[in-house]
């Protein structure tokens, strides 16, 4: 493996094992960062409380941040805080400078001096770095403070923990309808006559409404925390769901009393009992029995909304996207349809390029170390260049897939729908001509003598292809369909074939000579990087423009939660 790795980076066996003793601590320090960020990022727990006040509904259990966002959003600021993590660490290891001149300022010249930093090794540097992000941002108190405030500012960009409170307030404003399962488990044991006849739909009060309501709530979320996959859930909030139950029953002797005074001064063929109330409140039994219910009114919402809280959490800590998270809703019995809320265009481009542009960086590195092993056949290779061709492959696909999305959108507006496949052979005409200066001047920086060649001519189509899917892909979302793996597949299929044509009609380059191994070998490469990069691009483009306009219904941090109306 030495022997490889010295060959490949022209190095000796010796100098290449003093540069892996110098510098291994680097990457595993790095490493050992990113479990320690991940680790981190989920501290401090929350109380999950709808106001900064005792007195307001709240979880009795303190909550992790991970179960109080989506798992996209908490991953998405987890990876930026541990990204500032490793930036302090790679430059304190390598910018040791620039933390000397610091300390200068601040007057601790005596400690740079005790440390000697100037003249540490790397492997020294890497530890003290480690030692100060993993020890004392936790037990020192001003490097704590410093990382509080990262924390606390990251998490409130991730709406931590306000997105599980927000979902909450949601779910307490829906008409929440269970199943006729939850239905009837709960009708057996109702006795007072008005929560019955609202169980069956007779009649319309607040308080029989919430009563009943959270009796379904209760019963269904003590049966789906019961169920395989919510064990860790049913376990760390035990003293939650046990303490629900426990006010249930406290609770349940005083509104037996009540509906009982109810029954005898409401009639039975009141059909709105709220009103009926308001209406009578000349009556002195009546205004008491109003502010009775006034009362329960306030303690059955404070429980409801606990118990709403705990939903949220539930849905939180157990599904990992927005369609899941709508499933177990609908389940549990509340009618909304949770939507991811659309990205905007530009962010969708520079995901896909993004992404692009790692293949191709990866490819590129093998292909020269590849061209190390079978020999340059006299054409020049270093990181720069290869740094050149990934950037140059992805600035292409970024015109690609931007111009397409932008012209299919104008289209929309100015065209009628008659027919819009006919508009993607344009698109990619378009694509073609738009890459093609790129693709001439790529050609001439590669050739030796900067001639004038028509290979810039055949890889623009391979710009073509991709445009031409890219604007499909486009009416698909448009349309609302799927996410369609069988068409990446197939756009893979196509560049593929297409760089199988380019590389075997592609006129050599003059000085420079390969043999028939290294032309199979370099080909395989050339036609596996359009092939895959033409999978990722279908595949991730459709995965993040799904969507082209925002739902209806209130954001919830990521998604947006919409009433479903009752049915006919």
């Amino acid at each position: 493996m030495y022997s490889m790795l010295a060959y490949t980076h022209g190095l000796s066996i010796e100098q290449l094992k003093a540069v892996i003793g110098t510098y291994w601590l680097v990457p595993a320090g790095m490493l050992a960062l990113y479990f320690y960020g991940g680790f981190h990022f989920n501290t401090p727990d929350y109380r999950l409380v709808i106001l900064q006040s005792p007195e307001q509904p709240s979880l009795l259990t303190l909550t992790p941040p991970k179960f109080t966002t989506t798992r996209a959003r908490y991953r998405r600021y987890s990876l930026r805080y541990i990204l500032i993590l490793e930036g302090f660490f790679l430059s304190f290891v390598f910018l040791t400078g620039l933390y000397v001149e610091g300390a200068k300022i601040v007057h601790a010249e005596d400690i740079i001096k005790n440390l000697q930093f100037d003249s540490a090794s790397v492997q020294s540097k890497a530890l003290i770095a480690l030692f100060c992000l993993t020890g004392l941002l936790s037990s020192f108190p001003l490097f704590k403070d410093v990382d509080a405030w990262i924390l606390r500012w990251l998490h409130q960009a991730a709406l931590i923990p306000d997105d599980a409170k927000l979902m909450a307030s949601r779910l307490f404003g829906v008409d929440y309808r269970p199943s006729e399962k939850a239905r009837a488990q709960i009708r057996q044991i109702l006795v007072s006559r008005d929560t019955i006849r609202y169980a069956e739909g007779q009649v319309a009060g607040d308080l029989e409404r919430r009563v009943v309501s959270l009796l379904w709530l209760n019963r269904r979320l003590k049966e789906k925390a019961n169920e395989t996959g919510c064990e860790y859930f049913a376990a760390r909030f035990e003293m939650d769901l046990a303490d629900i139950a426990k006010n249930l029953e406290r609770m349940k002797a005083e509104l037996i009393a009540y509906f009982r005074d109810q029954a005898r001064l409401v009639p039975e063929d009141a059909d709105d009992i709220d009103h009926f109330l308001s209406d009578h409140m000349d009556n002195r039994e009546i205004a008491t029995l109003s502010l009775r219910r006034e009362t329960l009114q306030a303690e059955c919402d404070n429980l409801y909304y606990r118990t709403c809280l705990l939903t949220s959490v539930l849905a939180y800590s157990t599904e990992s996207t927005a369609e899941e998270i709508n499933d177990l809703l609908l389940k549990l019995g509340f009618p909304v349809k949770v939507s991811v809320n659309p990205i905007m265009d530009w962010e969708a481009v520079f995901r896909v390029v993004g992404s692009v542009f790692v293949l191709t960086s990866v490819v590129n590195i093998l292909f020269m170390l590849v061209l190390r092993t079978f020999g340059t056949g006299g054409f020049p290779i270093d990181q720069s260049r290869m740094l050149v061709f990934a950037g140059a492959t992805t600035l292409l696909y970024f015109l690609v897939v931007y111009l397409a999305l932008k012209v299919k959108r104008y289209w929309r507006r100015t065209r009628a729908p008659a027919n819009r496949k006919s508009e993607n052979p344009k698109i990619a005409v378009l694509c073609y001509f738009l890459t093609l200066p790129i693709s001439v001047g790529v050609s001439l920086w590669i050739r030796p003598s900067h001639d004038f060649s028509v290979a810039p001519f055949l890889f623009a189509a391979n710009q073509g292809i991709v445009g031409y899917f890219v604007a499909m892909y486009v009416d698909r979302s448009l349309a609302e369909q799927p996410v369609s793996w069988r068409l990446a597949a197939i756009q893979s299929g196509w560049q593929a074939v297409a760089a199988l044509l380019i590389f075997c009609f592609l006129p050599s380059i003059p000085g420079i000579t390969f043999s028939q191994i290294q032309n199979i070998v370099f080909g395989c490469i050339f036609v596996c990087q359009a092939g895959i990069s033409g999978f990722l691009v279908g595949a991730i483009f459709q995965y993040f423009y799904r969507r082209t306009s925002p739902a209806e219904g209130q954001v919830v941090g990521d998604m947006t939660v919409q009433m479903l109306q009752p049915a006919e």
